[in-house]
């Protein structure tokens, strides 16, 4: 079997488990940028997916693969990791090719805020409003 016949069959799978973790870039990426073949040379490429929807696509190194999602201005909102797949080496070709940072929603930045002091604060905010 292809490697990207495996990893197709990978995405799929993990779909259905929909358990995934998203990230984000801290520069504006925009999609026809991400999937116009430059990150061939870190041996990341578009897996073409017939049955995904239009505001989606793949990246995968035959083995692994990270979803995009693109909005309706043509940016990359986030990227979705599932599990089961070694994600991370996908999303560093990404920040290397276009020189950013790459955040989980686990981390401050992923929201707009540069430190942990700034998340909590907000997070304080908002509790004394309820």
């Amino acid at each position: 079997m292809s490697n990207a016949f495996l990893a197709h069959k990978k995405t799929r799978a993990c779909e259905r488990v929909k358990m995934s973790t998203a990230f984000r870039a801290r520069e504006n990426i925009r999609a026809c940028d991400l999937f116009d073949g430059r990150l061939q040379r870190y041996g990341v490429f578009e897996h073409k997916t017939p049955d995904a929807p239009a505001d989606r696509k793949c990246l995968t190194d035959g083995h692994n693969f990270v979803w995009a999602h693109i909005k309706d201005d043509g940016s990359v909102s986030t990227f979705d990791v599932y599990p089961f797949n070694r994600s991370t080496k996908i999303l560093n070709c990404v920040a290397s090719a276009f020189n950013t940072d790459i955040f989980s929603g686990d981390e401050p930045q992923f929201w707009g805020f540069e430190t942990e002091e700034e998340w909590d604060a907000y997070w304080d905010t908002c509790m004394e409003t309820m």
